[in-house]
């Protein structure tokens, strides 16, 4: 099995299956561009793959010829690498086992929470479970790394968030958005559209 090492922006390393992180298609072609200009080198600048021995890891092997490759993800801290390489790893040993995984891309629009929940496996499930900054901060590192089925799952998990009847004051806190509107200015946007009727005021969305 060969693996490569995942540095966070604080420093943390996880190691992973390489063939397991290859869903990413960022770090994919960084792999490719790599070994397709020099198999000996040991550091590629911005986005950077860097060779370190494996006893700079504090890795049990003595074998001095023995490297692995270590990418630095700079912008992308412990908690939601973490995750990632969890959802990652659980994937890849199960990619063959239908029953035990979500079948992407997951069916859309997503009218309910329940419907949305209703089509994941248990791992998906459970991997949801983390605090709203955490989800946030997730779906950018997944963007970042380009990692397409675990994105349509983070963005079809905000869909089924918002998909109750949310306020626009509800929604701008969740997602802590500052308004682009003074309090005049959708005072006179709410005047402007009572012909909607109270269900389509601006105070809603749905």
């Amino acid at each position: 099995m060969k693996e490569i090492a995942l540095q966070s922006k604080d420093g943390k390393i996880f190691t992973i299956d390489r063939e397991a992180m290859m869903i990413s298609e960022m770090i994919r072609d960084m792999l490719e561009i790599n070994e397709e200009e020099e198999e000996e080198e040991t550091t590629i600048k911005e986005e950077e793959i860097t060779l370190i021995e494996e006893d700079q890891m504090n890795l049990t092997s003595t074998n001095n010829n023995n490297k692995k490759i270590t990418i630095p993800l700079k912008n992308i801290h412990s908690r939601a690498l973490q995750k990632i390489v969890d959802y990652c790893n659980y994937y890849h040993k199960n990619k063959e086992n239908e029953k035990e995984i979500t079948k992407y891309p997951i069916k859309k629009p997503i009218k309910s929470k329940t419907q949305f929940d209703e089509s994941l496996c248990e791992f998906d499930l459970t991997f949801l479970e983390m605090d709203q900054s955490l989800l946030i901060e997730l779906l950018l590192a997944t963007n970042y790394l380009n990692i397409k089925n675990l994105l349509d799952l983070l963005t079809c998990k905000i869909a089924s968030m918002i998909t109750n009847g949310k306020s626009v004051e509800n929604l701008r806190n969740m997602f802590e958005i500052e308004s682009d509107f003074t309090k005049q200015e959708e005072e006179k946007l709410a005047d402007l559209n009572k012909w909607c009727g109270e269900e389509l005021n601006t105070n809603y969305y749905f």
